[in-house]
């Protein structure tokens, strides 16, 4: 069986299969190489991110997806039941050790790697304070300390290889997303990934921790560049990724267009 799982809200979500060994196949819709057999590891599972999960159905009894609303036990509701069988009775509390895409699965040649020829590199750090948007006073979520409109372009020529540092210096989960393209995760945390190659759209930033990603300009366009949790984004966390294109369309107060 492969089952998908993907995350609708604004938080992160923690689950689980049980009843059956499984595999994560794919994150973000891209196959991870020799994947590893996991049993009860909890999977933290960001806003807009994606887990294929692989496994075989038992010859009797069923498989279960769980989640956890405290990350520390799992609960019967919601569940969802793959098979003939209910959701156990006694249900297991969340593991410590949780799903670890650095070292899972097995190294493979990639196009992107830490020791690429980067053509443009930029950092980006995440955090919040007490502050303006739009307008509106409140929590603010900054990029470089600024919100959107004021939270400038990232500008990009097609061909091109990009790398970025993101950074978050807050105490809050960061679900940073970018449109239009699949960045290689390098580093987290200064140290390079030693499993299989990782490719996503979506980085689950936890707090404090850092990532290097890296991807090909191949898409030009006007993109974004935001964090998913949409509180977020609404309040601040955005930013235009931009090739050398046109558009009639203009963002900011003057237009009153404004993207999130």
């Amino acid at each position: 069986m492969r089952l998908r799982v993907l995350n609708s809200a604004s938080d992160q979500h923690v689950v689980t299969l049980l009843g059956a060994p499984f595999m994560v196949a794919a994150l973000d819709g891209h196959d991870i190489n020799a994947p590893q057999l996991l049993k009860q590891v909890p999977l933290p599972i960001g806003a807009a991110q994606r887990y294929d999960l692989r496994f075989q159905m038992p010859a009797t009894g069923a498989v279960t997806l769980l989640t956890s609303p405290d990350n520390q036990h799992y609960q019967a509701n919601p569940a969802v039941v793959v098979g003939q069988g209910m959701v156990p009775g006694n249900l297991p509390a969340v593991n410590s050790h949780w799903f670890n895409m650095d070292t899972y699965g097995q190294p493979a040649p990639d196009p992107i790697t830490t020791r690429s020829h980067f053509d443009a590199t930029y950092g980006i750090s995440l955090n919040n304070h007490m502050g303006d948007s739009l307008g509106r006073m409140g929590m603010v979520y900054t990029l470089n300390g600024k919100v959107f409109p004021d939270t400038g372009m990232i500008m990009l020529k097609e061909g091109q290889l990009v790398k970025m540092h993101l950074d978050n210096q807050s105490d809050l989960i960061h679900p940073i997303h970018l449109h239009g393209h699949v960045f290689t995760v390098l580093t987290h945390n200064g140290h390079a990934l030693t499993g299989s190659p990782i490719h996503l759209d979506t980085i689950n930033i936890q707090p404090h921790n850092s990532y290097d990603i890296a991807f090909l300009a191949n898409n030009p366009g006007i993109w974004m560049l935001h964090c998913h949790n949409l509180l977020h984004a609404n309040w601040g966390m955005d930013m235009m990724v931009m090739y050398n294109v046109s558009t009639p369309y203009r963002v900011g107060r003057q237009s009153g267009n404004f993207p999130d």
